[in-house]
This record gives C-alpha cells, structure tokens and sequence, in this order.
C-alpha cells in the first residue's frame, strides 16, 4: 500500500520535471527568437 503510494508519488514528480523542463525549453527558444 504504501510503496504504490509512494510510486505514484514518484511518477508525479517526474511528471511535473519533464513538465518544467519542457517549459524551460520553450523559454530558451523565445529568447533566443527576440
């Protein structure tokens, strides 16, 4: 119970990194565009 917990935990986390580097990313290219 408590490790499946803490998996999907996980999986929220990596989630949300990806999300935030996919964000900076596109940051990087709309500076790079001005």
């Amino acid at each position: 119970m408590l490790r499946r917990y803490i998996n999907i935990n996980v999986q929220n986390l990596k989630r949300r990194a990806k999300e935030k580097e996919e964000l900076t990313l596109l940051q990087k290219l709309i500076d790079l565009k001005r």
